[in-house]
Order: C-alpha cells, then structure tokens, then sequence
C-alpha cells in the first residue's frame, strides 16, 4: 500500500470518528438538558456527569480536527517539496543540457 492510499484511510478514518463525537456530544447535550438538577435529586450527579461527558466529546473533536488539519498541512508540504525537486531537477538537466 502507498502512503498517499494509507494517508487517505487514515483521514476517512478519522473524519468518520470525529461524526461520531459529534453525534455522542450533542446527545450528552441533550441529556445533561434533560437530567435533573441539584435541586431536584440530592443524589443524582447525572447533569453534572452529562456535561463532563459532553465537554470532554467536544475536546476530542478538536484534537481530531487538529490532527487532521496537521496532516493535510504535512501533505501539502510534501508535494510542495516534492514540486521544488523537481523543477530543480527540471533545471538542472536544462543546465546541463545547454552548451
């Protein structure tokens, strides 16, 4: 397998991931709306736990988006690397080639 075909797993990969949080968040959202406050159960820490859950969901999302944005920017420095050999190989021969 290529890097470049690893590279797009891996991103599909973790696209996928970061859709899934996202849905997981705003349902722990949703239940830490729901669930009932301090006031209503002494015992019950469930909106407490809720919105740990769903702050802690929407931190992983950012680190993904982090780490994909990385990639992409490792990606393209790469090709731009990759552009510059070449165009330096282009004028080399160029050079060489001229009397």
């Amino acid at each position: 397998m290529e890097k470049g075909e690893l590279l797009k797993k891996v991103i599909l990969a973790v696209e996928d991931e970061i859709k899934g949080l996202e849905l997981s968040a705003g349902s722990s959202h949703q239940m830490s709306v729901d669930a009932p406050s301090a006031m209503q159960s002494h015992s019950d820490t469930t909106k407490f736990q809720m919105k740990a859950l769903e702050e802690n969901t929407k931190r992983s999302i950012l680190e993904k988006q982090i780490f994909l944005r990385n990639v992409v920017d490792l990606i393209s420095l790469q090709k731009e690397a990759k552009e510059i050999d070449i165009l330096r190989f282009k004028s080399d021969v160029k050079c060489n080639l001229t009397p």
